[in-house]
């Protein structure tokens, strides 16, 4: 399997070569973002009519992988694929799954794959961040990564747009959406061979090794906790703005037209505009700075979209929420690299990772079960806000911490 080795190269060749291709499957990625975000969940509701536990199910399932990350990671480190070797399979398991399900009417089917897609989709998260600590230099990761992150999420901005006004024209022709996306995930499985990447650096400690580094280093560990809070109300709350824009039960039922413009298409283009800016403000403020930023932003966008009944109400929300993106993925992306030497990237990232898919994964079934509880979205809503509001907080209390000030 073809792949550039990133040990024989220099660094400069490296970051090019990395900066190209990481560019163009962002590109090919763009479409296969949109269909996990809105259109497997779409579908679901509107081709299946599916029930609150499958809809949960596909909603967490890509973050259940996550929490193999630790094992992934030590597995890796005893094969003779490189990294990008191994993404490119996964991409390549992913658009099978995308195909056989285009091509079944099946319901049961169609969960089964699109749970199986969303599982090994998210193995790629640990494995780029030693891509990105050993091929990019420190004060260039946040600008390049920003920079490739525009084209994914301009990609899914066009990509929702045509798709959403295609099912409202033709509900019973979804297979072809599917199809699409399959072929996305194939193109970037062909642009993960190109980039340069290494063997996972070997651990020479038993395979719970990375999971010592929870109680050796205090600060890492207040941080994933810290992080998660705010991670738990995001992810809770992400299927339920597909619901309540697209639900009858809350008076709006829009269009699907409308529900991928206000759920994908909006925030995707505040995302585009403010990726680099926030790429530029990664390699030049505090990770404490940088997050209370991206946690008001958030915080902002979360009342805007569910406390307003109207339109222009949800659509402020949502370019809020667009923006607080913009600097999340790159933020959550590359903050290890703040705090620890680039040979120990791996590690700490696949414990956040874990922390990441655990969280992640049980978050929607806490939404849906908050909102099947209460039967008030707005008790959901309140409970997201005070959930970040805890997390900025605790950030704060954090900031004077050594390692912090100085990244």
């Amino acid at each position: 399997m073809p792949n550039a080795s990133s040990d024989e190269l220099p660094l400069a060749e490296r970051s090019r070569l990395t900066f190209r291709y990481d560019t163009l499957r962002q590109a090919f990625q763009g479409i296969l973002e949109a269909g996990f975000k809105t259109y497997i969940l779409l579908i679901a509701i509107r081709v299946f009519h599916m029930g609150a536990w499958e809809k949960s199910l596909l909603s967490s399932a890509g973050f259940a992988g996550l929490l193999c990350a630790p094992l992934v990671m030590r597995g890796m480190a005893r094969s003779s694929w490189t990294s990008m070797q191994i993404t490119a399979l996964y991409f390549f398991l992913v658009a099978v799954c995308f195909l056989v399900a285009a091509l079944s009417r099946d319901a049961g089917l169609y969960l089964v794959l699109l749970v199986a897609a969303r599982f090994i989709y998210k193995q790629q998260i640990p494995l780029m961040i030693d891509v990105y600590g050993h091929n990019y230099a420190a004060d260039e990761r946040g600008s390049k990564l920003g920079f490739s992150m525009f084209f994914l999420a301009t990609v899914s901005v066009l990509f929702s747009l045509l798709a959403g006004q295609w099912l409202d024209r033709h509900l019973e022709a979804y297979r072809w959406i599917l199809l699409v996306i399959a072929l996305s995930a194939l193109g970037s499985a062909m642009s993960f061979l190109k980039i340069p990447s290494r063997r996972i650096p070997s651990n020479p400690n038993h395979r719970w090794a990375n999971f010592s580094l929870l109680w050796k280093d205090k600060l890492f560990t207040a941080i994933v906790l810290i992080w998660a809070l705010e991670g738990i109300a995001n992810q809770m709350t992400i299927p339920l703005r597909v619901e309540y824009v697209a639900h009858e039960r809350y008076g709006l039922n829009f269009s699907n037209h409308w529900v991928t413009l206000l759920t994908c298409v909006v925030p995707s283009a505040f995302r585009i505009l403010s990726s680099p800016l926030w790429g530029y403000l990664f390699d030049r403020l505090s990770l404490v700075q940088l997050k209370l930023w991206i946690n008001g932003l958030l915080l902002l966008g979360t009342l805007g979209y569910f406390l307003s009944s109207s339109l222009l109400g949800i659509l402020i929300g949502s370019c809020f929420i667009g923006i607080a993106y913009g600097g999340g993925v790159i933020a959550w992306s590359l903050w290890v690299t703040k705090i620890v030497p680039e040979e120990s990237c791996g590690d700490y990232f696949s414990l956040s990772a874990a922390e990441f898919g655990l969280r992640s994964f049980i978050s929607p079934f806490i939404g849906y079960a908050l909102l099947e509880g209460t039967q008030s979205l707005l008790c959901v809503v309140v409970i997201a806000v005070l959930l970040i509001a805890l997390s900025s907080l605790g950030f704060w209390l954090i900031r004077h911490h050594e390692r912090l000030r100085s990244s």
